[in-house]
């Protein structure tokens, strides 16, 4: 059986790598490519099409691709049980805000009316049928570099933000309550595969290359630079998790 093909953009390296075996073009000729590209014309939707019609690809054929799920939880969360949408998550995100609220010394303080209620977007993720993910980034380096464009979630999860923020008594403690969470988890980049295949990524790797030869901040790019995969409510197995990655953060 011959080994399936995965666009993996775990680095710039790899992403050279998987549009070499897609494309079947050799890496120089890659480089070539993305080098010629003006960067005035890097936003151009019509890179994959020229790029196509350069080296006469007739076909583009891969198997799958690889995501990067970034996180912040606790060391002992190996995914056995695979990375969980949202509504299966929260009780145990609850369960361990009420214990952190119970360590952190409560010192004499005015309520700071911190608290906003169930803010639009929170309520959509506790009770509406959208926004509960896993989700994952196409290209790793989005979730280290520290975006503005983007939520920084090896920081803190969204939702526990969103949470403490939330609730009346840990909004008065908001500073103590992150930083007890901090210390209590690890940031974590969870490499996993599906079997979605897209031409739309494989113009956003072009992009990404292209971005990155050029020398520009990919923060610049974001937007055009990377794309997330949404698995809609449903877990990712464990047998689809190929690295969970300890980051320094």
């Amino acid at each position: 059986m011959p080994k399936k093909i995965l666009l993996n953009c775990e680095n710039y390296e790899t992403a050279i790598q998987s549009i070499e075996k897609i494309l079947g073009i050799p890496q120089n000729e890659v480089l070539s490519y993305v080098d010629s590209i003006p960067e005035e014309q890097i936003l151009n939707e019509r890179l994959l099409i020229d790029l196509k019609r350069q080296f006469n690809i007739k076909r583009i054929n891969y198997n799958g691709t690889i995501w990067f799920h970034g996180c912040r939880r606790k060391s002992r969360d190996k995914y056995k049980n695979g990375i969980k949408p949202l509504k299966q998550i929260l009780p145990e995100l609850k369960k361990e805000l009420e214990e952190i609220w119970h360590k952190i010394p409560k010192v004499n303080r005015e309520e700071q009316n911190r608290s906003i209620g169930v803010s639009g977007s929170l309520g959509l993720k506790l009770y509406g049928n959208s926004d509960e993910g896993p989700y994952g980034y196409l290209i790793k380096e989005h979730l280290l570099i520290k975006s503005t464009e983007s939520y920084d979630y090896l920081k803190i999860p969204e939702i526990v933000d969103d949470l403490i923020r939330c609730t009346n008594e840990y909004s008065t403690f908001y500073s103590e309550m992150v930083e007890y969470y901090k210390k209590e988890t690890q940031s974590k980049i969870i490499k996993f595969k599906t079997d979605e295949v897209s031409l739309y990524h494989i113009e956003i790797v072009i992009r990404y290359l292209a971005v990155k030869k050029h020398n520009i901040p990919l923060d610049d790019f974001f937007i055009k630079t990377n794309t997330c995969f949404d698995s809609g409510g449903y877990t990712i197995p464990f047998q689809d998790i190929l690295n969970i990655e300890i980051i320094d953060y």
